[in-house]
C-alpha cells in the first residue's frame, strides 16, 4: 500500500501582509529621504553664523580703536573674505590666536563645512564692507 500525502496548497501574500509591507516601505522612504535630501541650508547657516562673527569682529577692532579701522573685504568670485585695515584693504589683518592672517576661504578651515556656497554682494563698494566707531555701516548707500 502506497501512503500519499495530503496536497497542501501553495502559500501566498495575502492582501493584508502586501498592504503592510507596503506601509513599513513607505514610512523608512518618509523618514530617510530628508537625511539623503539636499544639504544647502545647513551649508547656508553654516557660512552665515562664520561670516556674521567675522563681521562683528570687525566692528568690535573699529570701536574699541577707531584710529585704525577694521573693514572686511570679500573676493571679487565670492570665494572668501578676509579682514584689513582700511588703510590697506588688500592686506588680511593677522590674527592675534593664531599669528596666521585672517583670510577665510569658503570650504577651507572654519569655512569647510559651507563648501559649494558663493558670497555675492550688490551695493557694496570695492567689496570692502567698512564700520565707523558707533559699529555702523560706513558708506550706508
Amino acid at each position: 500500500m502506497m501512503h500519499t500525502r495530503p496536497h497542501t496548497p501553495c502559500r501566498a501574500f495575502t492582501l493584508i501582509e502586501m498592504l503592510m509591507v507596503i506601509s513599513i516601505m513607505a514610512m523608512t522612504v518618509v523618514m530617510v529621504l530628508p537625511m539623503v535630501s539636499s544639504d544647502t541650508q545647513p551649508r547656508l547657516r553654516a557660512a552665515s553664523v562664520v561670516l556674521r562673527s567675522d563681521i562683528e569682529m570687525a566692528q568690535v577692532l573699529t570701536s574699541s580703536n577707531p584710529t585704525t579701522p577694521v573693514v572686511v573685504h570679500f573676493a571679487a568670485d565670492g570665494s572668501g573674505y578676509h579682514l584689513a585695515y582700511r588703510s590697506a584693504p588688500k592686506v588680511p589683518i593677522v590674527r592675534s590666536d593664531t599669528g596666521e592672517p585672517y583670510d577665510e576661504k569658503i570650504g577651507v578651515g572654519r569655512l569647510t563645512s559651507a563648501e559649494g556656497v558663493t558670497i555675492s554682494l550688490t551695493d557694496v563698494p570695492d567689496g570692502v564692507l567698512a564700520f565707523n566707531a558707533q559699529n555702523g555701516v560706513e558708506d550706508f548707500t
